[in-house]
């Protein structure tokens, strides 16, 4: 075997290691982006709850028992009540989605161009990490009744700082466009958005 073949041989063996075995489709950000847009829509109905029950008790000064009753499917004789309920509640819902919202709008003006340098997985990281102190927080303001609504806004505070859900998708879409060819690139954004939604 002459030098010129057992090179050839070196490098068509040494090409084969290094390069991984293609798998067709291989899900990385589907499942994750899925499960906590998931969570997000779950929890939602809770705390709304426990933000109609906290308004009529502490800020409107309404009985326990009444403010119960209010909350039950039938509540026909709590018309007014429900009124008074659900416009502080609405006031206080879009104070705290304007918190949520400011940090993460500040920060798409930057993270796309600073994730290029340093890369995607903080842009996924941090995110999930506010969405694990404000779900902590959730928990500890639903076992402590004398706190009133407006804590919720405190809660707001960790997944704001820490980019929100935009911050995730945005690393999410980057991470996707990286590792993904043309042909597959829009697919997979397709499912991811379908997936986000769903949750």
């Amino acid at each position: 075997m002459s030098d010129d073949e057992r090179n050839i041989l070196e490098n068509e063996q040494t090409e084969s290691i290094s390069e991984p075995p293609r798998i067709p489709y291989k899900m990385t950000m589907e499942v994750p982006v899925f499960l906590t847009a998931l969570s997000i829509s779950l929890s939602g109905a809770a705390v709304y709850n426990i933000l109609l029950y906290r308004t009529c008790v502490h800020t409107l000064n309404h009985s326990e028992a009444e403010c119960r009753e209010f909350l039950l499917p039938d509540k026909n004789e709590y018309v007014e009540l429900e009124g008074e309920v659900q416009k502080t509640v609405s006031l206080i819902v879009m104070v705290r989605m304007t918190i949520e919202a400011i940090v993460p709008t500040i920060l798409s003006l930057f993270i796309g161009v600073w994730s290029d340098t340093h890369g995607r997985k903080p842009l996924v990281v941090w995110p999930l990490f506010g969405f694990l102190w404000s779900s902590m927080f959730i928990v500890i303001f639903s076992m402590i009744d004398s706190l009133g609504p407006w804590w919720i806004l405190g809660i707001a505070m960790p997944l704001s700082f820490c980019g929100g859900y935009t911050m995730l998708l945005t690393g999410a879409y980057c991470y996707v466009s990286d590792i993904t060819s043309k042909k597959e690139r829009s697919l997979r954004n397709t499912l991811k958005m379908i997936l986000s939604t769903a949750g």
